[in-house]
């Protein structure tokens, strides 16, 4: 269960940093 749980919160790491790289691109 703790690998699967690490897995997912690397996948979500990897979906979330692209969208805040968006997001800082949009302000400046």
């Amino acid at each position: 269960a703790p690998k699967q749980n690490v897995k997912v919160l690397h996948l979500t790491k990897i979906k979330l940093v692209p969208e805040a790289e968006e997001d800082r691109r949009d302000r400046f």
